[in-house]
């Protein structure tokens, strides 16, 4: 009767380790596929990041062409206005 209870114990423990080996495997799985989840949240926030620079950079950069055009006619404006006006003395 006592080598059955040991047997039987042994059997136990042994599918308790088994168990625990499987939620330790089970856990290493889920932590991998919350690592992924967050990768992939991270690369599409980065993308969109990257699409809006770039939309902004366009922006200003056309702003900027725009500014400098006027600057560039109210420098010629200036200029025929003072040429006049150095004329008339």
């Amino acid at each position: 009767m006592l080598s059955l209870i040991r047997k039987k114990e042994f059997n136990f423990y042994d599918r308790a380790q088994n168990a625990v080996r499987s939620f330790l495997a089970l856990n290493g799985i889920i932590q991998k596929g919350n690592d992924t989840i967050k990768a992939i949240k991270i690369a599409g926030a980065l993308s969109y990041v990257d699409k809006n620079l770039h939309t902004q950079i366009d922006t200003i950069k056309s702003d900027a062409d725009k500014v400098f055009k006027q600057l560039g006619d109210l420098s010629k404006e200036g200029e025929t206005i003072l040429t006049k006006l150095v004329n008339n003395l």
